[in-house]
């Protein structure tokens, strides 16, 4: 077997020499602080779909057209969730790149914040702009620093993989592109 391109933990795997994105050796176990930010950022994605489908059912017209207008506008939350879910799972699985993506995410979230508040968007108040800032600085710090997250995921092990850069990209350009579409869309409409 040909190992003069592959990474050391790939050498040994199971499936052929054919290289997995799990990190090898022994198993650590997840908890305390990872478990918290983890069960926080699902929390948090769960919350923001459960209050934008009250949101949909509080304005009381659930028909075709009414649904397909304002859809787009809650895309940004389904891309949320969706890059939540693989955060999620990167971590649970122990993959190589699971600490890259909860650095993009946590930073990702705080530029969102940042222009929700500069364009003075509503649900920004001092509190919850002070909560969001410390919970994402203190994820991105964790992640730098925990001896946890060494001992889970060592820096000669960590990557980047090209599928991480197309899943951010897709969770965060493909509602803004639906969001302006439909915009677009509805304007023709009513002019």
């Amino acid at each position: 077997m040909d190992t003069t391109n592959k990474l050391l933990w790939q050498e040994n795997s199971q499936d052929g020499g054919k290289g997995r994105d799990i990190i090898p050796g022994k198993r650590i176990k997840l908890g305390g602080w990872l478990y918290f930010f983890l069960v926080m950022i699902l929390f948090e994605g769960i919350m923001n779909c459960v209050t934008a489908l009250m949101e949909i059912l509080g304005q009381g017209q659930l028909n075709f057209i009414f649904t397909l207008s304002i859809l787009p506008s809650y895309s940004i939350i389904i891309g949320k969730l969706i890059l939540i879910t693989y955060l999620i799972i990167s971590f649970l699985k122990q993959r190589c790149n699971a600490v890259f993506i909860g650095k993009v995410y946590a930073i990702i979230m705080l530029i969102i914040l940042l222009i929700r508040y500069l364009c003075n968007l509503p649900y920004v108040f001092p509190f919850d702009l002070l909560y969001r800032v410390c919970f994402y600085g203190s994820f991105v710090l964790y992640l730098i620093y925990s001896k946890r997250i060494k001992a889970l995921f060592p820096k000669e092990f960590r990557k980047r993989l090209k599928r991480d850069y197309w899943i951010i990209a897709m969770c965060i350009f493909l509602p803004i592109i639906l969001v302006t579409i439909t915009s677009l869309v509805l304007l023709s409409l009513y002019q």
